[in-house]
Parts: C-alpha cells; structure tokens; sequence
C-alpha cells in the first residue's frame, strides 16, 4: 500500500510513514493527529496577508507617517524659533516703548514711532531698528533699518525714533519692529607716559 500523504510505498504493519512522518489511516488504529494539515499550513500567512491588504493597515501606515511628518516640522520650527532668539539678543540692551503705528496718513508708507531706551551700563554705538510690514500672507512687503541718532547712546539714555516704512497700505496685515543691532561701544585705549624721576643724593 501507498502513503496517502506522499504517495510512497509503506511497509507492511507501518503506522508512520517514513519518508513524510504522516500516520498511516488504518480502520484499526485511526488517529485524530492525522488531519490533512495542507489546508492548515497555508493559513496563517493567508490572513497575514489579507492584514496587510486591509483598509485599516494602510490607515495605520498612513497616520504613522503623519506622525514623523508633524515631528519634523515641529522640530524645525523649533530650530527656528532660538535661531530667531540668538538673532534678536540684543533686545537685553535696548528696550522699545511708546510704540504707534500711523496706517491712515499716508497711501504708499507706514510710519511707526516709539522710545528707544539703552538699558546696560556701557555705551551703545549704532543700533539698528528693524521695521516690517506683512500682507495676509505673512509675507514681507515693506523692509527698513532704521540707524538710532544719537550714534553712542548711553546707559540709561532715551532716544526718539520714527520710521517710515514704504508699502501698500491696502495691503497691511501686520506691522512688526524689533532691535537688529547694538553692539558695544568699543573701549579706547590710550598710551600710558611713564614718567621718570630722578633721585640725587648730596
């Protein structure tokens, strides 16, 4: 007789064929191991596979890359943002204050005004207002850097600015200012005469 699994021959009396370990089906000595595991063993990676075609799989994966994209961009605007804090450090040495924005007076310009006020003790010497102007778009339509007069300002002193900005009024959104440089005046240093003094004795 033949092996109903693998189609060899069988000894006489087998009860395991020898060639695929199947238990050979006897009327005697039937066992309920000896299923016809095919129909079985193709299953598992049938339903892995039908996971891996389903709608709600690919929503999964969809939303994971959702996820790294939304921290990315977090983690760029971060990186952004103290960029933008390095950048404007000097605002620790100049204060703005007083600050009125004059849209109405002129069409084809902006005029802020404002206080600026040195507030370290050393000297400051050519600081820079920048003023800005954004459509609805955020994007900047107006552009000027404002040089403070007097040149040094010194600790604790004020200065009046007033900065006009040309741009579509029909166009403003926004209107921005902040401090774009205040360096330090730099120390003097000046020569040092030794003097001499001569000591005789009588």
């Amino acid at each position: 007789m033949h092996c109903a699994g693998c189609g060899n021959e069988l000894q006489e009396g087998a009860i395991i064929c020898r060639f695929c370990a199947r238990i050979v089906q006897f009327k005697t000595h039937f066992s309920p191991a000896d299923t016809d595991v095919s129909s079985f063993s193709y299953l598992p990676i049938q339903r892995s596979n039908s996971i891996l075609n389903s709608d709600l799989f690919k929503l999964g994966i969809y939303f994971l890359v959702l996820c790294c994209f939304v921290l990315l961009a977090n983690l760029g605007l971060a990186s952004l943002e103290k960029q933008n804090v390095v950048h404007n450090q000097w605002s620790a040495r100049v204060s703005i204050s007083r600050v009125s924005i004059d849209t109405l007076t002129h069409d084809d310009s902006v005029v802020i005004s404002g206080m600026v006020t040195n507030i370290t003790d050393r000297n400051l010497q050519a600081v820079v207002i920048r003023a800005y102007v954004l459509n609805t778009l955020s994007r900047p339509i107006g552009e000027v850097y404002y040089t403070v007069e007097p040149e040094i300002l010194q600790p604790g002193s004020v200065s009046e600015i007033s900065i006009s900005v040309p741009c579509n009024n029909d166009l403003v959104h926004q209107v921005k200012i902040e401090v774009f440089d205040a360096p330090e005046q730099p120390e003097i240093k000046r020569p040092v005469k030794m003097s001499r003094l001569w000591v005789t004795g009588g």
